[in-house]
């Protein structure tokens, strides 16, 4: 079941399809400076996971100080939280 690529339009208010995990950015999606969010889609049948949500705050590429080490786990480790972990 697993894909990547395509674009489709993400509505941060909602869950995508199912079986689709929505990436965008966002100023400070946490309103916290340096913080990103990612979740599983919430209320999903049977409590089985369908989809997730990450939103990468838009300072990682505009100044924020962070090192690439930072960088790179946090762009996998909010990818984990939409897939449930």
């Amino acid at each position: 079941h697993i894909k990547v690529g395509g674009v489709e339009p993400v509505d941060i208010n909602q869950c995508g399809p199912a079986y689709h995990i929505q990436v965008t950015e966002r100023y400070r999606p946490l309103g916290t400076p340096g913080w990103s969010k990612g979740e599983p889609c919430p209320g999903q049948p049977d409590g089985l996971g369908r989809g997730g949500l990450v939103i990468y705050n838009s300072e990682y590429w505009t100044g924020w100080p962070i090192s690439k080490a930072h960088l790179t786990n946090t762009l996998v480790h909010e990818v984990l939280h939409a897939l449930g972990l």
